[in-house]
């Protein structure tokens, strides 16, 4: 593995950096690797008594937006176990340390929203957030150099809405973007 990155996705229940967490997915890939091809996966539903304990925001809209969803959107999150805020957090730090070689990227549809977030919750949980600034990449703009407005589908896109299988179909799309480019 050359070229070692994490991909991750969260489910919210709003889009300011408070929002509340419902699941964080993730996945630690080589972008050199076959498009799918995973290491290893991170998934963890989060209870939304703990974000509410934690003063996280719940929205409106984006309650009635979840409410628009499939039933497997819907049941990515609801299936449970759910954990506190803090437990997954600091599982997702676990996971994360234990990666080997170390990822030198977080990648995100958009780091904007996820990274953001993510941050967001560590710092108000007083956990130590696992990536640097610099370290974020955008799965939006790498997808738009390579492809442009005709973006190919990726390999087993599993549920939409699915926090860990956003990832992993994220990161094959950041995968395929790579040899669109010609990038090693």
């Amino acid at each position: 593995m050359h070229q070692p990155g994490v991909m991750v996705d969260i489910e919210t229940m709003g889009t300011s950096p408070r929002a509340a967490v419902l699941s964080i997915g993730a996945c630690f890939f080589d972008l050199g690797a076959e498009p799918g091809e995973v290491v290893s996966t991170f998934a963890a539903n989060i209870s939304l008594e703990s974000n509410h304990r934690a003063g996280r925001a719940i929205e409106p809209s984006t309650v009635l937006w979840w409410l628009s969803q499939s039933k497997d959107a819907q049941n990515a999150f609801l299936a449970g176990p759910h954990e506190a805020l803090r437990a997954a957090l600091t599982r997702f730090n676990a996971w994360h340390q234990a990666l080997s070689p170390v990822p030198h990227r977080v990648w995100a549809k958009d780091p904007d929203f996820d990274v953001v977030i993510l941050r967001d919750a560590f710092h108000q949980e007083n956990i130590v957030f696992p990536f640097k600034y610099f370290m974020s990449r955008s799965v939006r703009t790498i997808l738009d150099l390579a492809f442009g407005d005709e973006i190919p589908a990726p390999p087993n896109p599993g549920v939409a809405h699915s926090a860990t299988d956003d990832a992993v179909k994220q990161a094959a799309l950041v995968q395929m973007a790579y040899r669109q480019l010609g990038v090693d």
